[in-house]
């Protein structure tokens, strides 16, 4: 998988998470036990995912260490 893939693929997964608005947020609106309707089954899937994504991160790291940046 492309790494611009991951990156759309982790957006679109951490966007129920985003914060939009910092002075309107408050942690007693979150309900901690919303799971998104992610089950057991899913875990093996998340944790391939996160692999991927750290894969990722670690490529664009080096890439912006390159840069100098």
């Amino acid at each position: 998988m492309k790494k611009k893939e991951i990156i759309k693929r982790a957006h679109n997964f951490a966007k129920p998470f985003m914060v939009a608005n910092g002075s309107r947020f408050k942690m007693k609106h979150i309900d901690p036990s919303d799971t998104l309707d992610f089950g057991a089954e899913d875990k093996p899937r998340a944790k391939e995912a996160l692999d991927r994504g750290v894969e990722a991160m670690a490529e664009l790291q080096d890439m912006l260490y390159a840069q100098d940046r």
